[in-house]
């Protein structure tokens, strides 16, 4: 799961993601990030979630998520959205400011083909929580019985979200002082890199 690096223009941050995820390759937690959405009323709202990919050569996230989940909710109301993402064995901590696209059952044809590559993906454990009844209901004794979905069909309760990032806040704990750099997208579409105190 990682981002570009076969293009002579990928940035820095992408790269250094790269390879601490490669470093941690056996720790199943180095995909675990926090995600952070605003909720209608202006409640702050952060919860942990799996980043499941680099979209095929972009600097877009990938995380999956129940349709009826109140990210999704906040998300239909506003895309804006902040993830923190701590690569322990490497001691590096990655804030992303961006937006967020939800890729659900109506997304267009190219949007569906990588929401049904992301289901495919995910564990036949994974694929049968998107049967259960919504998530925060109360729960009953066939909660967990439910039938796992096809496998290349995914369900309508299954949507992709594609994370765009557009500031990143990098962090190395591993000197003293401590690194820190910023990355924002200029108007043309292109990383700026500034270093700053931590």
């Amino acid at each position: 799961m990682v981002p570009r690096t076969s293009d002579a223009s990928v940035d820095r941050w992408q790269l250094l993601i790269a390879a601490a995820l490669v470093a941690a390759d056996e720790d199943p937690t180095v995909r675990f990030a926090q995600l952070a959405t605003v909720s209608p009323d202006g409640t702050p709202y952060n919860r942990t979630v799996v980043v499941r990919a680099f979209y095929s050569e972009t600097d877009v996230l990938h995380i999956v998520t129940d349709a009826r989940s109140q990210k999704v909710t906040h998300l239909r109301a506003d895309a804006r959205a902040s993830l923190c993402w701590y690569l322990t064995a490497a001691r590096q901590q990655f804030r992303f400011r961006g937006t967020v696209a939800l890729v659900d059952a109506a997304a267009d044809a190219e949007a569906q083909q990588a929401r049904r590559s992301a289901w495919s993906a995910l564990s036949a454990r994974t694929r049968r929580q998107f049967a259960w009844p919504a998530p925060g209901t109360p729960k009953t004794a066939e909660s967990s019985d439910a039938e796992e979905p096809p496998a290349d069909d995914p369900p309508e309760t299954f949507v992709l979200l594609r994370f765009h990032p557009s500031f990143v806040d990098h962090l190395v704990l591993t000197s003293t002082p401590h690194r820190r750099t910023l990355y924002h997208l200029d108007d043309a579409g292109v990383w700026q890199r500034q270093p700053v105190n931590p």
